[in-house]
């Protein structure tokens, strides 16, 4: 038997004063984490994977389209609260000042449910040590619903903390579950299932708690009992919360129904993740099905067509969901003993995982340099689950005191056992390993277990980081030289997302004109992945407009190593070459921007140029020429009209295949031209070239330089092709 302290509670005052305490500590370590995040990383101007899905669903919403014309694909609540910041005009910096808030708030949640199940002192202790959680400290900085997560779990917690009783206080009686909480607590569930899907599973398991502890209060208290009897009272709380919470969850559902004419709760792919993490080649995390994209956007699509190859037919939303369902269940029954080591392995990644992450790996943010302010967020949710379960085992021998804790943790457990690992999974035990970890630290006197065993427990997290560095993971039998929860697992595809994101980044500071700062950016991108064409073809553009050609030309050189079709690169190499008389590989590049860019008619009209007018006969051609010109000007449309370069170029390939008069004339067009705009300098060029023509003269002369502008690139929409999303690892 456990017996609680006797002590009494500090002041409520100067506990509310220590709290704020903890919080403004908080705050003010989140603060410096989001100005270092907002200035070092990329990921702060685009979210990634999960988060642009949000972010453009957002858009739609604040755009009007408030339905989808298919299922949810993803929890809807988050995009829709989204949606309403950027009605307002809220960007992602908005986002994330509205994450810290939710984050503080759930911080206060924690601390007020400990103290109401474990006392004050250990309630300071549970906010204190979430404040310190690495997790819950990042997910504050990415477009992702978890910080809402834990808000609405923190907030269920402290709801029904009251009616599961004091673990400090043995002579407080349970609270009574009122009619108004019970309505609380179903709506605290339909809002976390929008924003947590599996939290469904939560709602049964809430009810029959509630279900329990009611009929318990009216057989401890008859005296205080409701007029109904026991099983009618405990029956009612039940009933109403799974009401209310289905209430709250029906939009979701109605909006399914309508898109897709089937009964979807919350959203479409909970059979197509089950599969993702139940395959012969899974072990515990993430495993992408073959020809299905990790993408949410395109993963049904995907998803069907598979369904379309096995089956011949085309399926429902729920035949293809069902389809991968069973395959996943599949899996688990023809090999009882390789699905037993398969959940052993994601409750070992639940209880051990610190390093993987699929969605924002903070660890290889700490290795890049762009989070070295996580050191304000010290503790892994590893660390604190040794002091948890100490806690939540001596709660469990409490009888009449056993809380609602143990319904969060089945919600994780079951969650990453019948999926997979990811933190985000975990994120149902965060708040109450916290309080639990406290209530173990503050009453370990009076905890069942001697001190040795006591220790050994807290310290056995640390123990399971050793034996996750040397344990090597097995895939078909093969022993992979990656240790069990390694970065590893994620650094290649992390290192190109992240080198794609800085590249973009760096294009948004050159259509800003800080091509310094642009610069910058593109030199890290390469540094993270050195085969980024697009960074190496940006950062030569940068060094081309700053006039550096000794540091421009290698540069421009090895962005076509990677990616040998852009064709203002060769452009830039043509213009850099010419000036410094490498004629013969400048020409191969003009020529391969012209097969690249048909219709960039500045590009066809340097080529008709040179083969009209140079010196070395290897490259004139009479009848390139007057092609070349005549595709230069039809591609120029209105502007051949006010540049003359066209109509000049026309002259000299007419004048090189002996048609004078016709030179004449396009010369005398190019002429007025420049006259008109005041080109004394030109015009002057064009007058001798119109002698030359009236005495049968061809015209000979240099190679002009291309305009090419990185501006021009950019509005383009050619930043595109800076990198793209790769795959989930």
């Amino acid at each position: 038997m456990v017996h609680p302290p006797t002590t009494q509670p500090k002041s409520p005052a100067a506990w509310r004063l220590v709290l704020l305490a903890i919080l403004a500590l908080a705050g003010a370590a989140r603060f410096a984490q989001i100005r270092e995040y907002s200035r070092e990383n990329p990921l702060a101007e685009e979210p990634w994977q999960d988060g642009a899905i949000y972010w453009a669903w957002a858009d739609r919403i604040a755009g009007g389209q408030l339905i989808e014309p298919t299922p949810f694909h993803s929890a809807p609540f988050y995009p829709y609260l989204l949606g309403l910041v950027r009605v307002a005009g809220g960007g992602l910096d908005a986002v994330v000042w509205l994450q810290l808030v939710a984050h503080l708030l759930t911080i206060a949640l924690v601390a007020s449910a400990t103290r109401i199940r474990a006392g004050p002192a250990a309630g300071l202790l549970a906010a204190a040590i979430f404040a310190l959680l690495s997790e819950p400290a990042s997910f504050v900085l990415r477009v992702l619903p978890n910080s809402l997560q834990l808000l609405l779990i923190a907030g269920l917690w402290r709801v029904v903390a009251p009616i599961s009783g004091s673990l400090h206080d043995a002579s407080a009686p349970p609270a009574r579950c009122s009619l108004r909480r019970t309505l609380v607590i179903g709506t605290l569930l339909g809002l976390l299932a929008l924003a947590m899907p599996q939290a469904l599973l939560a709602i049964p398991l809430v009810a029959a708690f509630v279900f329990v502890a009611a009929r318990r209060a009216t057989t401890d208290a008859p005296s205080r009992a409701e007029p109904l009897p026991a099983s009618r009272s405990g029956w009612f709380a039940a009933a109403t919360i799974v009401v209310v919470a289905g209430v709250v969850i029906s939009p979701a559902t109605l909006h399914n129904a309508h898109a897709s004419g089937e009964f979807i709760p919350v959203t479409a792919h909970s059979g197509i993740t089950m599969r993702q993490g139940n395959s012969p080649v899974s072990h515990g995390i993430y495993t992408r099905i073959a020809g299905v994209s990790a993408s949410r956007e395109r993963m049904h699509e995907d998803a069907a067509r598979v369904f379309r190859e096995a089956t011949g037919r085309d399926g429902s939303w729920g035949e293809v969901d069902r389809f991968f369902r069973r395959q996943a269940i599949d899996v688990l029954a023809r090999d009882p003993i390789g699905g037993a080591v398969l959940l052993s392995k994601k409750a070992w990644w639940l209880l051990t995982g610190r390093n993987y992450d699929d969605q924002h790996p903070v660890v290889l943010e700490v290795e890049l340099g762009l989070a070295s302010r996580a050191v304000l967020s010290p503790l892994a949710t590893p660390w604190v689950l040794g002091a948890a379960g100490i806690g939540l085992a001596a709660a469990l021998r409490r009888r009449g005191r056993r809380g609602a804790e143990w319904v969060f943790v089945l919600l994780a457990v079951a969650t990453v056992l019948i999926f997979f690992y990811t933190p985000r999974y975990r994120l149902a035990l965060l708040p109450v390993a916290c309080g639990m970890a406290a209530y173990a630290v503050t009453a370990l006197r009076s905890m069942p277990l001697g001190p040795v065993a006591a220790t050994a427990i807290v310290l056995s997290p640390l123990a399971a980081e050793q034996v996750n560095r040397h344990m090597l993971r097995i895939d078909d039998g093969v022993r992979v030289p990656v240790p069990f929860d390694s970065p590893a697992l994620m650094r290649d595809d992390f290192l190109r997302m992240m080198s794609g994101a800085m590249t973009r980044s760096g294009d948004r500071r050159t259509r800003s004109g800080a091509t310094d700062a642009a610069a910058a950016r593109y030199e890290r991108a390469l540094e993270l992945w050195k085969e980024n064409g697009a960074a190496a073809a940006r950062l030569g553009a940068v060094l081309y407009e700053r006039g550096d050609a000794a540091a421009a030309i290698p540069m421009l050189e090895r962005a076509l190593v990677f990616d040998p079709t852009h064709a203002p690169t060769h452009l830039r190499l043509y213009n850099l070459l010419i000036e410094r008389g490498r004629e013969d590989i400048a020409v191969e590049h003009l020529a391969r921007s012209v097969d690249l860019a048909p219709e960039n008619a500045d590009s066809l009209a340097a080529l008709a140029w040179l083969r009209a007018t140079n010196r070395n006969p290897l490259y004139r051609n009479f009848i390139a020429a007057e092609l070349l010109a005549d595709r230069a000007i039809a591609a120029a449309g209105a502007r051949a009209q006010a540049d003359p370069i066209f109509f000049d170029a026309r002259g000299a390939a007419a004048a090189m295949a002996d048609k004078f008069e016709e030179a004449q004339r396009w010369g005398e067009k190019a002429l007025r031209i420049a006259e008109r705009d005041d080109d004394t300098t030109l015009a002057a060029a064009i007058r001798e070239r119109l002698h030359e023509y009236a005495a049968g003269r061809s015209h000979e002369g240099p190679a002009i330089r291309v305009r090419v502008s990185i501006g021009d690139e950019l509005a383009a929409g050619d930043a595109a092709s800076a990198g793209r999303h790769p795959p989930a690892p």
